[in-house]
């Protein structure tokens, strides 16, 4: 897992908080309707309906 610039930063893919990112790829995560709340890694059929999304990064505290 690594950092990768976010494609949806309202001032370009390199300012704004980095989304996380698996073998270079962040769009392979979702939100399924079996658990919406728990973010799914490659989703399959039996996750049911899913929808794709971004997990961005929050800086240490």
């Amino acid at each position: 897992m690594c950092a990768q610039p976010n494609p949806l930063a309202p001032l370009g893919p390199f300012i704004g908080p980095p989304v996380l990112a698996v073998n270079g790829q962040s769009n392979i995560w979702a939100s399924c309707i079996t658990d919406p709340l728990m973010p799914i890694f490659l989703p399959l059929l039996s996750n049911g309906m899913c929808s794709s999304v971004l997990l961005e990064m929050a800086p240490p505290l």
